[in-house]
């Protein structure tokens, strides 16, 4: 009877084999789950084994052969066959192991001389605390460059080449699947960033890992910084182009190993359109309810988006265009000196007027044009404000009377007209 001895010891990452007298120890650390691995004992004498990590089973699936070769003949004898050993619970702490070579990654990937295993890759990514955030199965980048959208209004001209990304069904949001090199190996992983304007939120994620945040806080257009773990984090920026209705984000990763900092751009200057946000379920302020009690709730710190739902929630987000407003008096205007100062005259008749307000929200001023125009031809007027506007006949308009036109809950619009 010969004696034969196998022993996986993945908690101190060794290989024992022992055959006889003879013995070897070997790291797993240059070792690929179940890859077949010869090793030569005498001349005449080979042993061949093969160990394959089930996860699932939380086993290991062992086989291992006697090879004898005389005369260029040579005879397989199977000792193990897919034999399950269970995975022993380690109770050591990765992140507190030290790395073989100098404790670093890069001294560790020249310690193995290049042959890097699993067990070496899973222990670079405990060290830096990365496997509770990786997904089992990594994405698929397909053909890099492409992006999938059915989103005429999406523009991502900056798109880099080394992603595949898809757009979703809000034409709000965009992951892309790129290619992450974690100096011991290269990883494909998901990363995303997803609007949502109506509920004024946004959402940024690495693979299991995901930060919602609120904009009522947010300084528009601001570069903001979301700490994953000591290695990696995600910068994210969102602005707002009002000319186009369109939302401008960009979106990075930085993982930084061997105090070295690497920038993963996934989105530069990308375009995503301002929805209109006719939800049928009311808009309430955080906080109680009110302007007052919003403003409380934030605390003092304002941003552009808290001054949008203050908007929504007055109902006048429809109509104002959050421009800043100027006025020009005209020279043919200008001896009409009874105008007030922040109003002009203009037209060819001088029959349209007007000013530039700032309207006290509480929350904030809010610049915008009220103007008035009056035309002798149709013997009509129009009023407005921003985006709305009203339309009278002077015939139905009884002269130095007040009349009120309402333009939202609370706000209405009173003016007086006389003749001279």
């Amino acid at each position: 009877m010969l004696s034969i001895r196998i022993e996986v010891d993945p908690c101190n990452y060794q290989l024992y084999m022992a055959f006889e007298n003879w013995e070897l120890n070997v790291t797993l650390f240059s070792y690929t789950w179940g890859t077949v691995e010869k090793i030569n004992i005498e001349n005449a004498l080979m042993l061949s084994y093969s160990i394959d990590m089930l996860t699932t089973e939380k086993v290991f699936s062992v086989s291992l052969n006697i090879m004898l070769c005389i005369d260029d003949a040579c005879t397989t004898t199977p000792v193990l066959d897919q034999v399950w050993v269970p995975i022993p619970v380690c109770n050591t702490n990765a992140t507190s192991f030290a790395l073989p070579g100098d404790g670093t990654v890069g001294g560790f990937i020249r310690q193995l001389g290049g042959r890097i295993g699993n067990s070496a890759i899973d222990l670079v990514l405990e060290k830096l605390n990365l496997s509770q955030y990786l997904q089992s199965t990594p994405c698929d980048t397909g053909m890099p460059g492409t992006l999938r959208s059915g989103c005429p209004a999406v523009d991502i001209t900056q798109l880099p080449d080394s992603l595949t990304c898809t757009v979703t069904d809000s034409c709000l949001g965009i992951q892309c699947c790129l290619e992450m090199d974690l100096k011991i190996t290269t990883r494909s992983i998901n990363a995303w960033l997803i609007l949502d304007p109506c509920n004024f939120t946004v959402s940024v994620g690495f693979e299991k890992w995901e930060r919602s945040v609120t904009l009522f806080h947010y300084p528009m257009g601001d570069v903001m910084e979301e700490v994953v773990n000591d290695v990696l984090r995600m910068s994210w920026r969102v602005a707002k182009i009002t000319e186009e209705k369109q939302l401008e984000v960009d979106l990075s990763l930085v993982l930084c190993i061997d105090g070295a900092c690497d920038t993963l751009t996934v989105l530069s200057a990308s375009h995503l359109p301002i929805p209109l946000c006719n939800t049928p379920d009311p808009f309430t302020l955080p906080g109680d309810g009110t302007v007052a009690g919003f403003m409380t709730y934030l605390g003092g710190n304002i941003g552009q988006f808290a001054i949008d739902a203050a908007l929504r929630h007055l109902n006048l987000a429809s109509f104002l265009t959050g421009k800043a407003c100027s006025y020009h008096r005209q020279d043919v205007c200008a001896r009409f000196s009874s105008v007030p100062s922040n109003c002009s005259l203009i037209g060819e008749t001088c029959t349209e007027l007007q000013c530039c307000l700032d309207l006290d929200l509480k929350i904030a001023d809010i610049s915008a044009t009220a103007w008035f125009k009056f035309d002798p031809c149709d013997f009509t007027f129009t009023l407005g404000l921003e985006k709305w506007s009203f339309q009278g006949s002077v015939f139905s308009y009884h002269w130095g009377k007040e009349m009120t036109v309402p333009i939202a809950p609370g706000m209405n619009f009173r003016s007086v007209y006389a003749e001279e």
